[in-house]
Formats: structure tokens, sequence, C-alpha cells
């Protein structure tokens, strides 16, 4: 398949491969750790018309064939998991539309990003990994692209509370070409306190409305990075950001996934969206590369040891 767009950015090939992970990238590299990442399984077609399409599109990494899922946070920002990155930023593109491979996608190139100082590399099994980014990427959105509203509280995260998911990645476990197009998913809050930072979604079989006889709906590989919504009064809002699959070994997508909190980490999002505005005008005021990583501020996940 080709990812293919109508502007001066490359063209690449994108390989869907077999994963091992539990941590959620869609069609990501070998993990050390047999974990594997995630996409949505049984998953609605996202709409153009949906609000979900105008604030939710796909990251590609070239140097990886790999692609993750991640939320607008400003115009020329999105939100994701710090394991989808890239050591090199100019290996990534943010990708618009709700169809990846289609050749009306809209394809933005990387500058830079910042990963959350408690990220620690090859080590999705553990609770608290700070597995958060912001990748800010060259111009702004396309028109017809808004910005995602992030919860600020976690009042509204009950136990059983319903959940709105998205992603790029596959929608058949068992078909690895089932990717590449954004759906979406109904699912319901298991543990909203699993850790500090992390809550659980249900989406085992036995989470299924037993009057509905819809098939039961979950992130499997290659949702990493992508959104948990919840709607109050009528608004979505980004209540989590897809981390990782939990206790599924079988690799069938049908247990528990882990979500960061992006209310735990609402005032880390602020004050860095506030740094990547300053770095973006220092960067066009001195005529920098784009391509630059300031080390002094990220680290450098080497998402390759995650995969």
């Amino acid at each position: 398949m080709t990812l293919m767009h109508n502007s001066k950015y490359w063209i690449c090939s994108i390989s869907f491969v077999i994963l091992c992970i539990i941590t959620i990238g869609l069609n990501a590299p070998r993990a050390p750790h047999g974990q594997y990442d995630v996409s949505i399984i049984s998953g609605d077609l996202v709409v153009s018309a949906d609000p979900i399409a105008t604030t939710v599109v796909a990251l590609y990494n070239g140097s990886k064939h790999t692609t993750c899922t991640s939320t607008l946070v400003a115009p020329n920002v999105v939100l994701t998991a710090a394991h989808c990155l890239s050591k090199y930023p100019n290996s990534l593109r943010v990708v618009f539309g709700v169809n990846m491979m289609s050749d009306t996608a809209d394809v933005r190139r990387v500058l830079r990003y910042r990963v959350h100082p408690l990220f620690i590399s090859g080590h999705s099994q553990i609770t608290n990994r700070g597995d958060l980014a912001l990748v800010q990427f060259e111009g702004d959105s396309p028109p017809g692209f808004g910005i995602g509203s992030l919860l600020n509280t976690e009042d509204a995260l009950q136990n059983g509370t319903r959940l709105t998911i998205a992603g790029y990645g596959l929608s058949d476990p068992y078909d690895e070409t089932s990717s590449g197009i954004l759906r979406k998913g109904a699912v319901s809050l298991r543990d909203s306190r699993f850790s500090e930072t992390e809550m659980v979604i249900n989406q085992s079989p036995a989470s299924a409305d037993s009057k509905s006889n819809k098939k039961v709906q979950a992130a499997c590989r290659g949702d990493s990075g992508g959104p948990a919504f919840v709607k109050i009064n009528g608004t979505l809002f980004v209540v989590g950001v897809a981390r990782s699959l939990y206790k599924d070994s079988k690799r069938r997508c049908q247990s528990y996934s882990v979500y960061s909190k992006v209310s735990f980490y609402r005032q880390w999002i602020q004050r860095t969206l506030e740094e990547l505005s300053r770095a973006s005008s220092a960067s066009i005021s001195t005529s920098m590369t784009s391509t630059q990583v300031d080390s002094s501020t990220n680290k450098s996940p080497n998402a390759g040891t995650d995969f």
C-alpha cells in the first residue's frame, strides 16, 4: 500500500507487519518483552463529518514503517504516546484524513517533539510509565480540522463510565491488512485508579451489553497514542491516551487496555505547548533547521526498543 499526498511532502510505502508487543502502536516491529500494540476491533468507521475525524490523526514513522494515532491539541501539535516516536524527528509524518492510504490524505513533516520526563523506554508493563509526548509539525492543520478538548479533572472518571476510543489500526486481530482507516469503538472504564497516572479500559467479551447483539469493540494492534473520549453535556473530552494492552498474552485483544490519564499530565501539556510555541518562533527567527531536537529538554525514546 502507498501513503500519498498532494503536497511537497514525501511519498512513502507502508509495510504492514505482524506485531509481538503489548505496547499499543500500529503495525509495529517486534518488542523485547513479548508485548504488542493495538487498534479498534470491530470498530465503526469514522466519517468525515464526525467530530472525531476533525481532531484525531495518524502519526507515521518512516524509519520503522509504523503508525500510531494522535490527537490535535494545537493547530500544529498532536498528543500521542512517547513509545510511538522515532529517534529522528525528520522520519515522522502527521497524516490527516480518515483513510491514511488515500491519495487525498494530507501530510505534515514533524519538526520536533517533547517526551514526558517520566517516560521509560522499553518497559511497557510497569505502571506510571509517563508514556506521553507532544509532537510539533510543519505549518498548521488543514482546513476543517480542530483542537481536541482535554479533561482537566478525574471527577467524571468513575468505574463503568462509557467511553469512546479511536484509532487507525486493525479492525480484525487476525487480519494484519485491516488497518490504516480511522475507526471508533464503545467501551467502558474498568479501573479509574489503576495507577496514579493510568486507567484500565474493559474490552473483554464479558464487558459487552448482555442485551445487545453487537460485537465487542476493543483496542488492539494499532492504537498507540490514540484518545479515549468521554461525552459531557454533548461535548467530547479526551480523558486518556492509549498506552498498552493488559492481561492479553494470546494477542486476541479481548482483555483490557491501559490508557494514560490526561488530567494527571494537564499541567505538563500546557507548559510544553508554550515551550514548543517559543521553540517554533525561535526557529523561524534564526533560520534554524526545523528537524533539530533539543536534547536538553527531550529524552530521545528510541521507539524501536518498545516494538
